[in-house]
């Protein structure tokens, strides 16, 4: 299951792990929890700065592309977002 997780170190310095076997490719799981982690540590005011990572048993790299379905679902939110007409996705 694609995820993240999030811890906050005692130095103030937040950390973002993506997983999702078998090379930590984007998915739209991963960017919901991604998005959920980030909203917290961004409201927590002891977070001083984050660390966006890849979990190191998944691949030897952070994250390798994306699947398909999630880049065309970006390209059409981008193409509504810039149209005048009323649009829900």
């Amino acid at each position: 299951m694609a995820t993240t997780q999030c811890m906050v170190r005692p130095d103030g310095v937040a950390v973002i792990t993506l997983d999702n076997p078998p090379v930590n490719s984007l998915a739209s799981g991963l960017v919901k929890s991604f998005n959920e982690n980030l909203a917290k540590v961004s409201k927590d005011p002891a977070v001083k700065a984050v660390v966006v990572t890849g979990k190191v048993s998944t691949a030897n790299y952070m994250m390798s592309g994306s699947g398909i379905k999630l880049c065309f679902g970006i390209y059409v939110m981008h193409k509504l977002h810039d149209t005048t007409l009323p649009s829900r996705a």
